[in-house]
Order: structure tokens, then C-alpha cells, then sequence
């Protein structure tokens, strides 16, 4: 709640309140500066580029990998699947 009360003050109004007080005018300006300075429309394009190739790269090797384990009968086939699933039960990202 703080940042988002704190994203709606302007500079002055953000230090000589309390922190977790609401704004007492919404001030849009740091919006303005985040957005037309610093190239964030490029950092921006760039994260959901790399995250539509990884989402993608993601889906397809999984749907992939789900076909041989379901499907394909192979040595070793329920072991790797065993580790696949610890793998997955210890992913703290």
C-alpha cells in the first residue's frame, strides 16, 4: 500500500507525509516521467519479448516431454520421471 500510495504524490507531498497516508490529490506526473524518460517503453518491449520467447520455448518442450512420459515406452522412462518430479516439488523460483 505504500508504494501505491506513494506512486500518486508528488515529491514534496511524498516527504512531508506519513508514508501510508493516503494522497490527498492524485498527482499523475511520476507516471509521465517513468514513462517518456529512460527508454522504459524499450526495457518494457524488451522483458515481454523475452518472456513470450521463454513462455513459448517452455510450452513446447513441456507438451514435448508430457507426450514421451504419457506415451512412449523407453528404459529409465519412470526414474527420470520420478526425478523430474523432485525437481519440480524442490523449485523455490
Amino acid at each position: 500500500m505504500i508504494a501505491f500510495f506513494g506512486a500518486f504524490k508528488s515529491e514534496a507531498n511524498l516527504f512531508s507525509t506519513a508514508p501510508w497516508s493516503p494522497p490527498h490529490s492524485l498527482y499523475t506526473g511520476n507516471f509521465k516521467t517513468i514513462l517518456f524518460s529512460d527508454d522504459f517503453i524499450r526495457y518494457l518491449g524488451n522483458t515481454l519479448l523475452v518472456t513470450c520467447a521463454l513462455t513459448a520455448g517452455q510450452v513446447t518442450f513441456g507438451v514435448l516431454s508430457a507426450y514421451a512420459f504419457a506415451r512412449l515406452e523407453f528404459p529409465g522412462r519412470d526414474a527420470l520421471f520420478a526425478v523430474y518430479l523432485a525437481t519440480l516439488m524442490v523449485r523455490t523460483s
